[in-house]
């Protein structure tokens, strides 16, 4: 019986003298490997690139299967998401040996047990013979990362407000106006609750404007904590912020604002005297109507918590609606009337 073939270094010493010396001494330079493996899955030849990558040395006997047996039981080698190697190999070599054979090149990348990536390239011969090749891409994967990484932070600077990490104004209203398309079709209902820190003026004026920033985080962060993870919290500017409770009648909404009324807890701060500051609020909840537009639930929302404010603040008020002899609710006046210093938040 024939011993079974072992790993030949792939270098000029095969042919010095032949036109292929220039190839085969480029391949033996740098981090890029390359490897030959005959029909039946020994590898013939073999680059010190493929030699360090795997950790086989010259001389053994060396399968596919083999490599992937190491990489799972060893630290070096390939990174295998997977949990039987078997099952892993006869899934690869369906890719690598597709039935019938056909003479075909792939390329993949292969991410290694120690951090580094490689773009390989898979040549089938029409022998049955496999020619491997692997590039470094380490550097370009750790600027894809970067990039990535980049993106995603750009991404949510979009939407957050940068203070108090909740939505901004323009997510907010984003997410309003997307909201209000579903009303009467995939949403019953959809309530909108206008939220202004009352006397936040004399807070600054009083302990600082630093202190008026711990103040709206924690406002913020005591609102999030109040609501599900399908409603949205945003903050509109200064000291407003904006609730959206999609499914939640406008008395319900109530209900949830009161909570969060009651709850919220006094503010701790450093070198101020009192060192616990009272935080209160006052709001105005108005329910979304079928083809309502933002502006519209916005401004009935915002005379709802006029009305608070003019009752004494502290307190939640819910927009009182009027129909048509249709049943539909009338277009808001206050648009005109109270909703220009509200336009901004529009835009």
């Amino acid at each position: 019986m024939d011993s079974a073939p072992t790993v030949a270094a792939l270098s000029g010493s095969i042919s010095e003298t032949g036109e292929l010396l220039p190839l085969l001494q480029a391949w033996a330079i740098g981090s890029a490997f390359v490897a030959v493996y005959d029909d039946r899955d020994h590898v013939r030849y073999a680059n010190d690139g493929f030699l360090r990558a795997f950790n086989i040395n010259i001389g053994e006997v060396a399968t596919f299967e083999s490599i992937i047996r190491g990489s799972f039981e060893g630290t070096r080698g390939v990174r295998i998401n997977a949990q039987d190697p078997l099952l892993f190999i006869a899934d690869a070599q369906l890719r690598r040996r597709p039935s019938p054979p056909v003479p075909r090149q792939r390329s993949f990348p292969v991410d290694f047990l120690d951090g580094s990536w490689f773009w390989c390239t898979e040549t089938l011969l029409p022998s049955g013979w496999i020619v491997l090749t692997g590039a470094d891409i380490t550097s370009l994967k750790q600027t894809e990362r970067e990039l990535a990484a980049a993106r995603d932070s750009a991404l949510t600077l979009s939407r957050v407000d940068e203070l108090t990490g909740v939505a901004n104004r323009r997510f907010a209203l984003s997410k309003l106006g997307g909201m209000l398309k579903s009303v009467g079709s995939e949403v019953t209902h959809l309530s909108v609750a206008l939220l202004d820190l009352d006397h936040f003026k004399s807070i600054n004026d009083t302990f600082g404007h630093e202190t008026g920033d711990i103040m709206l985080r924690h406002f913020a962060k005591h609102c999030v904590s109040c609501v599900r993870g399908e409603d949205v919290v945003g903050r509109l500017g200064g000291e407003e912020f904006v609730i959206l409770l999609p499914g939640i009648s406008s008395e319900k909404a109530k209900v949830v604002l009161d909570r969060i009324l009651a709850t919220v807890p006094p503010v701790s701060v450093k070198h101020c005297q009192p060192a616990r500051i009272a935080l209160a609020f006052s709001a105005g909840v108005a329910q979304a109507y079928f083809k309502e537009r933002p502006e519209e639930v916005l401004a009935r929302a915002d005379k709802a918590l006029y009305a608070a404010k003019h009752a004494g603040r502290n307190r939640v008020e819910v927009a009182v609606e009027s129909s048509r002899r249709d049943g539909t609710p009338e277009r808001c006046d206050l648009v005109a009337q109270h909703w220009p210093r509200c336009q901004g938040r529009l835009s």
